[in-house]
């Protein structure tokens, strides 16, 4: 399929990515920002595909040795120090997924399970991380955990300790990376599934605080005695409960504080709604139960990410080398958070993560790079119009020759 031709950077995107010039030398940033604005204009993550709709684009290889060599580290900070400029009211949410793969001989791929689909799928786990604000959803970070040791025979040494280290010791490490990186967020997010004391002492002793759901075999002391949250919770009198209603759902409610075997002093928030039953827990004692419900329930910002990025680029990612799956990972989260600030700015909101549908965005970005496209075929004439024709008949070999480098200079 023939996409529209992308001469240059939307007027929207262009400053954005000046904001990763720094760490780019001249022909990497070119490069950088021929991948950001060709993964706006289509759906396919193929390298061979995003280079060839650049009018002016060099030979593949260059792409790929690129992807191969990105700053992730460099790019992580400077999506932080946006994230910081944007967002007001932020909480960091904790999760994972597991982004599907087709084919064979797949570096860090194998057969894992994936909860949202409810089965056992081929593909990549990985460990995600996004910023909840009031503006939006600001994707933050995403790590591969390798599946078989097996797969990591050409991975170098740094990669392969992934394959070691427990999804729980990674976010740590994603937390750690964060607060170094000068992330504004004083409370984190998670599931039951990363509720540890592992997890919430590394937190504390950075000075911040969690909200978590908790499992009902979890031990709390009540009246003297380690009983079960499930337990307490079938002992309840519901005339004793408080009803609130968060997000036209309404929540029966009782809290108390206690302490939880391995974590301490908690609140608990023990809720029956429409969904069921669920144990909130969290170490600040304080709060109301209601304000601790409203918080957590920002985690699903995460679950609207993940379905997005399912759904946009990324699942169709044909790369094989373990470096690549890990560039171009991080580069498509990195265009939609600035597709998420785009979207703040031009107050387009159909552009934003979970008010719009991939097919909205496609359709919103090709309009601007007609426009552009138009405009510089006024003022250029034929010689853009033999540009463009070339690129599409030759887009796996360089343009710079017969496009002499002015048409995308940037």
């Amino acid at each position: 399929m023939i996409e529209i031709p992308v001469l240059k950077p939307p007027d929207i995107l262009a400053d954005l990515l000046s904001e990763f010039r720094p760490i780019f030398d001249r022909r990497q940033y070119r490069q950088f920002c021929r991948y950001i604005t060709a993964s706006w204009a289509s759906p396919t993550r193929s390298v061979a595909h995003l280079n060839g709709i650049s009018v002016e684009h060099t030979n593949q290889s260059n792409m790929n040795r690129f992807l191969r060599n990105v700053n992730t580290l460099d790019i992580f900070r400077r999506s932080v120090d946006l994230i910081n400029r944007f967002c007001t009211d932020p909480v960091l949410v904790l999760d994972d997924t597991v982004l599907q793969r087709s084919g064979k001989h797949i570096q860090g791929a194998g057969w894992v399970y994936d909860h949202s689909e409810g089965k056992t799928v081929w593909g990549v786990p990985v460990i995600s991380a996004a910023v909840s604000g009031n503006e939006g959803i600001f994707p933050l970070n995403m790590d591969i955990k390798p599946v078989s040791r097996d797969d990591l025979v050409n991975i170098n040494e740094g990669k392969k300790k992934n394959f070691h280290m427990s999804k729980i010791t990674m976010q740590m490490a994603v937390v750690r990376r964060a607060v170094t990186a000068g992330l504004n967020f004083s409370i984190a997010l998670f599931d039951s599934w990363y509720f540890a004391a592992k997890l919430t002492g590394f937190l504390e002793s950075l000075g911040k605080d969690w909200i978590t759901e908790a499992k009902s075999d979890r031990k709390i002391l009540v009246d003297g005695e380690w009983i079960g949250i499930g337990e307490y919770e079938e002992s309840l009198n519901p005339g004793n409960m408080k009803c609130y209603t968060i997000g036209g759902r309404q929540y029966f409610t009782r809290s108390i504080v206690t302490k939880m075997k391995k974590i301490g002093d908690v609140r608990i928030v023990v809720s029956r709604g429409t969904e069921g039953k669920k144990f909130f827990v969290t170490n600040m004692i304080a709060w109301k139960p209601k304000r601790i419900m409203e918080t957590y329930l920002r985690r699903w910002d995460i679950e609207t990410m993940h379905r997005e990025i399912k759904q946009d680029g990324i699942r169709r990612t044909f790369q094989r080398v373990f470096a690549g799956i890990v560039s171009t990972t991080k580069l498509s989260l990195l265009g939609d958070l600035l597709l998420e600030i785009s979207a703040m700015r031009s107050l387009e909101t159909q552009l934003k993560i979970g008010k719009g549908t991939p097919g909205l965005r496609y359709r919103s970005m090709a309009l601007r790079l007609l426009q552009d496209l138009f405009m510089a075929l006024e003022k250029k004439g034929q010689r853009l119009l033999d540009a463009i024709m070339e690129s599409i008949r030759r887009p796996y070999k360089s343009t710079v020759a017969i496009t002499g480098g002015q048409f995308a200079k940037l």
